[in-house]
Order: structure tokens, then C-alpha cells, then sequence
């Protein structure tokens, strides 16, 4: 995600409101792993990235 839709999302106050209008289905995403010994991943652990339109592909 675009650095400045981060430092937003960090600033807000309603982090799930901001979340949620501002984020949600308008980045891809990849699991990056666990970090826990469920084998589920945590909210922390998925990595946003730009559409594949940003990338010029």
C-alpha cells in the first residue's frame, strides 16, 4: 500500500473505520507467515501490496 495510506491508517482514530473504508478490497495481499503455534495467521501478519495496475503490468 502507498506509504501515505499507511501513515493515515496509523493516525486514525477508528483504525477499523479507517480500515475499513480506505483499505479493505483496494490492496492485494500474501500471507507472510504464522508467527503462532496454531497455524493460523494473526491480522499483523499480511503484507498489503499495490494493485498489479500501479506496477504497469
Amino acid at each position: 500500500m502507498p506509504p501515505e495510506t499507511f501513515a493515515a491508517f496509523k493516525a486514525a482514530f477508528a483504525k477499523g473505520r479507517y480500515f475499513n473504508d480506505h483499505i479493505r478490497n483496494r490492496f492485494r495481499y500474501r500471507l507472510i507467515g504464522t508467527g503462532n503455534d496454531h497455524g493460523r495467521p494473526s491480522p499483523c501478519e499480511r503484507w498489503f501490496t499495490y494493485p498489479s495496475s500501479f506496477h504497469g503490468s
